[in-house]
C-alpha cells in the first residue's frame, strides 16, 4: 500500500473501494464521503471507470481527499491557486470554505480547460508529480 491508501495491486487486501481502487481503511468519513460525491459527479459527466480512477489518483496525491488541504498558494482537493478558484469555481467563497461539491466541480473544470481530458491530466501528473 502506498501513501494515502492508494491500492497498488500487490497485497491482495480485500477491503478495497472498487469505485476508485482506494482502501476503505484509513480514510476518514469525510474522505469517504468525498469519494462518493466524486463518483456521483463523475457519473453525471459520463466518465469511464478508468477516468474516475485517474481523477481520484490526482486528487488523492494533491490533497489526500481533504477539502481543507493547502500548500502555500494552492487550496482544496484540486490544489487550485486563488486565481484558478476564481476562474473555475461556481462559488469561490464556498470553495475556500471547503464545500466538496464546489471543489469537485472546480477541479473538473480546471482539468478539462487545462488538459482537455482526465487522461491527459494524469499523464502530466505521472511525468511531473503535479498537474
Amino acid at each position: 500500500r502506498q501513501e494515502l491508501g492508494l491500492y497498488d495491486g500487490t497485497n491482495g487486501n480485500s477491503h478495497i473501494n472498487n469505485k476508485f481502487g482506494y482502501y476503505n481503511e484509513g480514510l476518514t468519513n469525510q474522505q469517504t464521503q468525498l469519494l462518493n460525491s466524486l463518483d456521483v459527479y463523475a457519473d453525471s459527466k459520463g466518465l469511464t471507470q478508468q477516468q474516475k480512477s485517474d481523477w481520484a489518483y490526482i486528487i488523492g496525491r494533491e490533497s489526500g481527499f481533504k477539502t481543507g488541504a493547502s500548500n502555500g498558494t494552492h487550496f482544496g482537493i484540486g490544489q487550485l491557486t486563488a486565481g484558478n478558484v476564481q476562474k473555475y469555481a461556481s462559488d469561490p467563497t464556498a470553495y475556500m470554505n471547503g464545500d466538496s461539491a464546489v471543489q469537485i466541480e472546480a477541479t473538473y473544470n480546471y482539468i478539462m480547460d487545462r488538459y482537455g481530458s482526465i487522461e491527459a491530466a494524469r499523464a502530466h501528473w505521472n511525468s511531473h508529480n503535479w498537474y
